[in-house]
């Protein structure tokens, strides 16, 4: 029982993240921000700045998505050649996620039912889970805004997501980090 509440409580974290159609997850939409002066590609160790999620979770729920997006996030970062160095980092990394529930109602139009006693209308109703999570790169000794991707993806079917958590959420971290460290002026 606790493990469906933890799915549950980690999806509604992640929700803040993802979701269109008829499909389980939807498109990722990722916008990027950065310092264009800053040349971002000198960088070699990283530390972690403060995360923050945005859920109604229990503690020990939010532990466990959080260590399963440090541990994403940490994995993209050291494909990249980047060392975590709490000690001595020129960058410190933290992010922001979180999930909104969306629903809706339809009446479809009325139509004979299947024992011929009448017409009928039918209601829809649908909720689908916006997903958002915001990673952030500072300035390990000046704090300055360097670096920004938010990602955004509706998810339809939250068990789905939620059933292979450590997948989605390294294909979110996947997408924003993506174009991390942006070319410099002179590349």
């Amino acid at each position: 029982m606790a493990t469906c509440k933890t799915r549950w409580s980690a999806l509604s974290v992640l929700a803040i993240l993802l979701l269109p159609s008829a499909s389980p997850t939807a498109a990722q939409k990722v916008t990027i921000d950065s310092d264009k002066s800053a040349n971002l590609t000198q960088f070699k160790r990283y530390a972690w700045g403060k995360n923050h999620m945005m859920t109604a979770l229990r503690p020990e729920d939010v532990s466990s998505v959080e260590a399963v997006i440090n541990g994403s996030i940490n994995r993209q970062m050291q494909s990249k050649g980047y060392v975590l160095d709490d000690k001595n980092p020129d960058f410190r990394i933290s992010y922001d996620a979180g999930a909104q529930i969306e629903s809706g109602a339809g009446l479809k139009p009325l139509s004979m039912d299947t024992y011929g006693q009448g017409w009928v209308a039918s209601m829809d109703v649908w909720t689908t889970t916006l997903a958002q999570m915001q990673i952030s790169i500072v300035g390990a000794s000046s704090n300055a805004p360097l670096w920004r991707a938010m990602v955004s993806q509706k998810v339809s079917d939250r068990d789905k997501f939620l059933r292979d958590l450590n997948k989605n959420i390294d294909k979110i971290t996947a997408n924003a980090l993506k174009k991390f460290p942006p070319a410099s002026k002179g590349s």
